[in-house]
Order: structure tokens, then C-alpha cells, then sequence
């Protein structure tokens, strides 16, 4: 079994709740949802010549897109041999966030938007980096600004409501995470989003049924069981909270997370403690997942959270 550790900050709390939130509106793994731009087929590389030496960029196989470590080698050498491929560029940061270099991901997308600051994708990139590094101040600013150049982008909407929740303003949060469900209705990391931000501003009782509906789905994972348990717990149903537990953990681990969550106080920081599940992986994102995120211990996408961070 794994064991995840709490986080104070929403991209650790939902992108990993269950242990907790999420980065970002992610569409399995608590990461942010790819921009459009990552999905397009990388552009056909000159041949060399029978006498030439191939760059290690052009001989390097694009890897499958759930692969981020090989994903942030191949992005990271396309975009060292051409630093104004924005495809590159875009791909190299979102690898880097995936696998937790969030710093590294902002000093490349800081570099690229200083070049290209009107890109809407860049923009939104640059945003997700900022939240899954925890500078929500930052990030607030550049998803704002992709926001009002494609505002259909439910992505973008996910993320900034991890961001806001990452600043404590989770009545801004939670707007952000309903504009986002208009836009991609009954999106699971998005509406675990939307729940633990409701119970990081203390209200575990509209968090539940939210959680209910995401746990009682046949893809669900077993972070959002254990968001739900978590849930359970902080309203004193903690005979409901280990039954549901150990629909994934053994009975002593499912009591033991129990006996965390019981400790949570949501109107301070979140203590750095740990609970277990048996997956480390997040919900996100924010895909910012996050991206991110374990227990409130794993989930808070992205964002995300978490943000899981997408």
C-alpha cells in the first residue's frame, strides 16, 4: 500500500483527496486536460542525408501521451533543438508538471511566453505551471487572461478553480469548477473539484452527495472512495467512512484513515500527515495535479487538484 501525504494547498488535497482534491479539470489521472495544441501530429522532421548524423531529437521516437517521463525527454530535446516550437514547448512543460517539476515547468513556459505573449495556449500552460508550483497569485492572472481568449475551454476555467482554492477564495472556486461543468458536464475531477472545495470552506454536507455521485460510478477510482470516506468521517459517520475504506484497503488501513480524517480541522491548515490508498496516482490535474495530490489525501487535480493540476 502506498501512503500519500496530506497537503495544505488544494492541488494536493483533491487532484489527491483520498487521499484528496484535484489540479484542474483532468480527464483520468488528476491532471489538466490537454491543450489542443498537444494533440496535433508533430510536424514532419527534414531527412538527413545519407552522410549526416541524425540530431538525438530526430532520432528519438514520440512516445504515447500517458507516458510523461519519456514524454518530458522527447518534448525537452525537440524544444532544446528549436525553442520557437510552441507544440514543443507546450508538450515539454505539461511533461514537466506531470511528473512533478512544476518549477521546471514554469522557468520553460516563462521563457515562452515572454516570446509569445498573445498565445492563448501559452498563456493557459504557463497558468497550469504556476498552480501546480502553488503560486496562485501568479497563475490567477495568465488563466484569466486564456479565459477571455477562449472562454469554451473548460480546462481553463478547471485550473483557475484550482488556483482560487489555492488562495482560499472557494466561493470564486467554486463558480469556476460550475462553468466548467456547463461547458463538460459530469466531468468526475472536475465535480471532485467542486466538492472539496465546498469542504475546504467547511461544509462537508454539500460536499457529500457530490462525492456520492462520482464514487458510485463504474470508473471510479479508488481516491474518490476514499474522498467520500473522508467526507463521511468529518460529519461523524465513521462506521459508513471504514466500510467504504475497505472497498480498497485492508480493515487496519481503512481504520487508520478514518482516524486521520477525524483529525482534520478545515478552518486551519490541513495537518502534513498521511493516509493510505492503494494507488498512489492522483484524480489531476491540474492538470495542475497536479498535479496532483493525495489524501486529504490523495485527489485534490488538476486541480488539479489538481489542480492533477490538466
Amino acid at each position: 500500500m502506498h501512503r500519500l501525504k496530506l497537503r495544505s494547498t488544494v492541488s494536493s488535497f483533491s487532484f489527491a483527496v483520498a487521499a484528496a482534491l484535484v489540479v484542474s479539470g483532468c480527464s483520468n489521472s488528476g491532471e489538466f486536460p490537454r491543450l489542443a495544441a498537444m494533440q496535433r501530429v508533430q510536424p514532419a522532421q527534414p531527412q538527413p542525408s545519407a552522410t549526416q548524423t541524425p540530431s538525438p531529437a530526430l532520432q528519438m521516437v514520440r512516445p504515447a501521451d500517458s507516458d510523461h517521463e519519456a514524454g518530458a525527454a522527447y518534448w525537452g530535446a525537440q524544444y532544446q533543438t528549436n525553442r520557437d516550437d510552441i507544440e514543443a514547448g507546450i508538450n515539454f512543460a505539461r511533461s514537466l508538471r506531470l511528473i512533478g517539476g512544476a518549477e521546471q515547468a514554469v522557468v520553460v513556459m516563462k521563457d515562452m511566453v515572454m516570446r509569445f505573449p498573445n498565445n492563448m495556449m501559452i498563456l493557459a500552460e504557463y497558468g497550469k505551471a504556476l498552480t501546480a508550483a502553488n503560486r496562485p497569485g501568479d497563475a490567477l492572472a495568465f488563466l484569466t487572461q486564456a479565459i477571455q481568449l477562449s472562454p469554451n475551454d473548460w480546462t481553463l476555467w478547471s485550473a483557475r478553480g484550482v488556483a482560487n482554492d489555492q488562495s482560499g477564495d472557494h466561493k470564486s472556486a467554486r463558480t469556476d469548477y460550475e462553468q466548467a461543468l456547463e461547458l463538460n458536464p459530469g466531468n468526475s475531477t472536475v465535480m471532485t473539484n467542486l466538492a472539496l472545495s465546498h469542504l475546504l470552506a467547511g461544509n462537508p454536507s454539500a460536499a457529500e452527495p457530490v462525492l456520492r455521485e462520482v464514487a458510485a460510478r463504474p470508473d471510479a477510482t479508488p481516491a474518490m472512495r476514499q474522498n467520500l470516506a473522508m467526507v463521511l468521517t468529518l460529519q461523524g459517520r465513521t462506521a459508513e467512512a471504514e466500510s467504504i475504506g475497505r472497498r480498497d484497503l485492508g480493515p487496519v488501513d481503512a481504520k487508520d484513515n478514518v482516524q486521520l480524517f477525524s483529525q482534520f480541522d478545515m478552518s486551519k491548515a490541513i495537518p502534513s500527515d498521511i493516509a493510505k490508498t492503494p494507488q498512489a496516482s492522483a484524480i489531476v490535474s491540474p492538470e495542475i495535479a497536479t498535479p496532483a495530490t493525495p489524501a486529504l489525501a490523495s485527489a485534490l487535480t488538476s486541480v488539479s487538484a489538481p489542480i492533477r493540476t490538466c
